[in-house]
């Protein structure tokens, strides 16, 4: 388009323009505009006019950007284009538990408030030797009051509380959390051993240890790693796994660890070596719906040491997120649903992931549930959901191929009525316009695969040095080059020679000379 003609750029949400601007043409083949608008108070009006039975993490925001037809254009059917984003608009919650201001509190209570991914509740019991109860309520600074309350939380880190600190009925709660709710919880042990008193309440189904023997103290000890599979991803704090096992054995070890013995079905993910001797450090277990983690020290603060957050966060973070229910994208009273992207290309599948609750609140191991695939307001597929082995009360299919579309994903479970499974989630499918430098993403699969089968290898940027050392040896050497003229060569002169007279020998063997 040649220079100098004005048209509007304009971004729309439904009827609603939300930021226009007037430009002119520039005669430039590709051209960027920034443009912004408030998006929190379009988040809000949207959550107000959503069913008040349902709880959104991340509600899914159509828009749409054009730009004015001109005269003269070749090609006016992409002028508009449109766009879904998820708002997220819950953060994790996480509920931090403490009797006593140690440094393992102080760190993981800032680590999670400086982060703006969280949204943290810390409460401590004790400070300056005086034991502090809790008051009640929905606030921060509060324990949770009802049940309700507890259970909007996802993470619990539960440290080293007195036994009397929190009532039978809430100790039942914090077990339903983790049972029912799906919930998540890290138990962080402590040089009073405080968590050894809890083994015969109701908080004992979560614990993957028994309490035996007598803690390790004043001795050197190294971590080892035990985790395999899908219960290493917290503990990677390198992508090379030989380097990251080695990473975890010089790590700063904690001066004490509690006496614990992992029970059957628990998985070990690390233990402390003393000498010859092993010992349980991190055990983890899955109850229910939701999961468990303890760890056997209250000393990872140490990890800091030289490196700050490098460490210590990482782990925090990878452990927590592990813990703790993936959220999902929409619930109501009896499902949580969540369908994945919001945009998929037309051939790709999409996983749907529900939780299935009873009247009562209580995860649903055996339901007969399917998933229904509407397009554009008609039932295209019925898709029966089937159970997850890991996780109660988890249901999980896939989706066929898709075409292009709008969609809509709904769940009918056998024996609860369809008026209270009010939740919902889309989806869109188109062929995005892409030019040939318009998808920039590494496929490192790729690459690395391309590397292999030439002889190669591949290095990320991060390992140019190791590139360096590997090329060395060739920068080092001296290249010579000779040229030999073969008449005037003995070798050569003596081979032809020879040839000629096995010839001559031949011939005269025959008879011919």
């Amino acid at each position: 388009m040649a220079a100098g003609a004005v048209f509007t750029l304009r971004v729309k949400h439904g009827e609603r323009v939300l930021w226009e601007k007037e430009l002119t043409t520039e005669g430039r083949h590709l051209r960027t505009v920034e443009f912004d608008f408030p998006v929190k108070e379009l988040v809000a009006d949207e959550l107000r006019r959503q069913d008040k039975d349902l709880r959104y993490a991340s509600l899914p925001l159509h828009f749409t950007a054009s730009a004015t037809v001109l005269d003269g254009e070749k090609d006016k059917s992409n002028n508009a284009g449109a766009l879904w984003v998820n708002a997220t608009t819950q953060r994790p919650k996480v509920l931090l538990l403490d009797g006593r201001p140690r440094w393992e509190f102080r760190y993981l209570r800032n680590l999670f408030e400086r982060d703006d991914r969280w949204e943290v509740n810390a409460l401590l019991a004790g400070a300056g030797g005086e034991q502090k109860f809790w008051p009640r309520g929905k606030l921060a600074g509060q324990f949770p009051a009802d049940r309700e309350t507890l259970f909007t939380y996802n993470l619990i880190i539960f440290g080293d509380l007195p036994a009397n600190q929190l009532r039978t009925p809430e100790l039942e709660w914090i077990r339903d959390f983790v049972g029912q709710r799906g919930g998540g919880v890290i138990f962080v042990d402590g040089r009073q051993e405080r968590l050894a008193s809890l083994q015969q309440s109701a908080l004992a189904p979560l614990f993957p240890v028994s309490f035996e023997g007598r803690p390790v103290d004043g001795v050197p000890m190294n971590f080892q790693l035990k985790a395999t599979g899908s219960s290493l991803t917290p503990l990677t704090l390198t992508s090379d796994p030989l380097e990251n096992a080695r990473l975890w054995w010089f790590l700063p070890s904690p001066h004490w660890l509690a006496p614990a013995r992992a029970l059957p079905g628990a998985e070990t993910w690390l233990e402390a070596a003393v000498g010859e001797t092993r010992h349980a450090a991190a055990v983890f277990r899955r109850y229910g719906a939701g999961k468990a983690l303890y760890l056997a020290f209250d000393e990872s603060w140490r990890w800091r040491y030289k490196v700050g957050d490098l460490y210590h966060a990482k782990f925090w973070n990878q452990a927590a997120r592990f813990v703790m229910e993936s959220p999902f994208a929409v619930q109501d009273k009896l499902v949580s649903l969540d369908s994945g992207a919001l945009n998929y290309e037309p051939g790709a599948t999409a996983e749907i992931r529900t939780r299935i609750l009873d009247a009562q609140g209580r995860a649903m191991p055996r339901a007969k549930a399917e998933a229904w695939l509407m397009r554009e307001g008609r039932k295209v597929a019925s898709l029966p959901l089937t159970a997850d082995e890991n996780e109660t009360g988890i249901y999980r299919t896939r989706t066929a191929p898709l075409t292009d579309g709008d969609y809509e994903v709904r769940v009918r479970v056998e024996g609860l009525p369809d008026t209270e499974m009010k939740a919902r989630t889309g989806f869109a499918v188109r062929r995005t316009a892409t030019g040939e430098l318009a998808e920039l993403n590494c496929n490192e699969p790729l690459l690395r695969e391309l590397a292999a089968n030439s002889g190669g290898r591949y290095y990320r940027e991060e390992e140019l040095s190791s590139l360096i050392e590997r090329l060395q040896p060739l920068s080092q050497g001296r290249v010579v080059e000779t040229e030999t003229v073969l008449w005037q060569s003995w070798w050569w002169f003596g081979a032809v020679m020879a040839l000629l007279a096995l010839e001559w020998a031949l011939r005269k063997r025959a008879g011919m000379v």
